[in-house]
């Protein structure tokens, strides 16, 4: 193995074949679906009534925080392939695209991507040609850990909004007490990431059982992450600041080359 795919094989390859094409006239399928989720158990927390029963600070408001920055998520993907050929060419190709919904408010996953795959055979079948493209574009926007913190230790009478504030949320300051539906709403953070990964291959069949392959491949990713804070988010207020924002870039990639014999024969 490690003379073929290199020394990060020396331990053994698992060979993986992706969906191709076959003979017949050409079909097109298409496909949907659609999932929700909930969270089957909660944390236990004193609800408002509770907090009042314990003597605890009362500020007046009946606020369930876990419930606020929660929901209940929907997910949808759709699917279309098409498929078919001749006995020298054939090919498959789909496309798809994937809209998901975090179980927090603020948060989704968007996915838009497509496959391309075909054969060709010519010269009696001496020479096929191959070839793979996948492509993925993604789109995040991500919440923080530390709100569900917030959510269960919060004290369920301080209320989530306050008209009398610039942000209309009830900024709150001080013991490291944050309103996570503020958060959430008064900044962004989001990542956009794309892959693209290529193949060609050319094979010559030069005698029975004994056949030569040249591929040429290409590994190809970008990311691209950028935050926003409002000037208004409590970060900014604490650092006196008028808003902050960062974007950071990066791109990575790797390009290969083979080219193999096989020899084939049974005594």
């Amino acid at each position: 193995a490690a003379s073929v795919y290199g020394s990060r094989a020396a331990n053994g390859v698992i060979l993986v074949t992706t969906r191709s094409g076959s003979e017949g006239k050409i079909s097109v399928g298409y496909s949907a679906e659609a999932t929700t989720e909930s969270v089957s158990k909660r944390a236990q927390t004193l609800n408002s009534t509770q907090w009042r029963e314990q003597g605890y600070e009362d500020y007046g408001a009946d606020t369930d925080w876990f419930d606020a920055i929660t929901r209940t998520p929907f997910t949808q993907k759709h699917m279309i392939t098409m498929s078919g050929g001749t006995k020298q060419f054939n090919t498959y190709a789909s496309l798809y695209y994937k809209g998901a919904q975090g179980m927090t408010i603020g948060s989704d996953r968007k996915e838009v991507g497509g496959r391309f795959n075909f054969t060709y055979k010519t010269l009696g079948d001496r020479l096929e040609l191959s070839g793979r493209v996948n492509y993925v574009d993604i789109q995040s926007n991500y919440t923080s850990d530390g709100i569900f913190r917030d959510a269960l230790t919060l004290n369920p009478t301080i209320p989530i909004y306050n008209p009398e504030d610039p942000s209309g949320y009830n900024i709150l300051t001080g013991n490291d007490e944050w309103n996570p539906v503020a958060n959430i709403n008064l900044k962004e953070d989001k990542g956009h990431n794309n892959r693209l990964q290529a193949s060609f291959s050319a094979k010559v069949n030069i005698l029975k059982g004994l056949s030569t392959t040249l591929t040429v491949g290409t590994n190809q990713l970008v990311n691209n992450y950028a935050y926003w804070e409002s000037a208004l988010h409590r970060d900014s207020r604490d650092n006196n600041r008028n808003g902050y924002a960062s974007q950071s870039w990066n791109r990575s990639g790797s390009k290969s080359l083979e080219w193999i014999g096989n020899y084939d024969a049974r005594f």
